[in-house]
């Protein structure tokens, strides 16, 4: 079987291949090789995550939310498909009638181009990358907050640490909540 076929639109589904884009640009990748991407980058953002701030391995959180956050792609692939397999269907029917659904004649493709679904794959990354960072740094303060004395500190030093933890901690739990529901959600800003 071909690992990829060159497209410029999508032309349909084909099977035990995926329409994306991916290293050699827009087109039909077989399921194989898009799966294979899929732990690639998996593998590269554990390691990116070894590598950011010194906060030691990935926990098991982490990996659970890596794990969601995969499963999510391969969802979101697959309803890319659905939508262009369908979308294909509308696009026919516009060419031959196109007050049928409102669009112009000879459009046959959800995106003109290839940079939309790049822009989205870069935004994507970009939002995990950040999620990532920012849970390193929640594991570091935690783990600084938890060495704190119990009940209140004893000198003001101590208090504006505290204190200082506690702000910083819910603003990272804010930010990390958001992220993730943009990532479950990209549409949704």
């Amino acid at each position: 079987m071909v690992g990829f076929l060159p497209a410029t639109e999508f032309q349909g589904p084909k099977e035990g291949m995926v329409f994306q884009v991916g290293p050699q640009g827009l087109g039909y990748y077989s399921e194989s090789t898009a799966m294979k991407k899929a732990e690639v980058k998996e593998d590269s953002l554990l390691m990116k995550g070894l590598d950011l701030g010194g906060a030691g391995p990935v926990d098991e959180e982490d990996k659970m939310l890596l794990a969601q956050i995969r499963a999510m792609e391969r969802e979101n692939a697959q309803l890319l498909q659905e939508a262009l397999s369908t979308y294909d269907q509308v696009g026919t029917i516009a060419q031959d009638n196109p007050d049928a659904v409102g669009q112009s004649p000879g459009r046959t493709a959800p995106f003109g181009t290839e940079d939309p679904l790049q822009i989205m794959g870069t935004k994507t990354q970009a939002m995990e990358s950040r999620l990532l960072e920012l849970q390193l740094e929640k594991q570091t303060m935690d783990a600084e907050y938890s060495r704190m004395p119990e009940g209140a500190p004893r000198n003001a030093r101590d208090r504006k640490r505290k204190k200082e933890l506690e702000e910083k901690l819910e603003e990272l739990n804010k930010e990390i909540g958001g992220l993730r529901m943009k990532l479950r959600n990209p549409h949704m800003h």
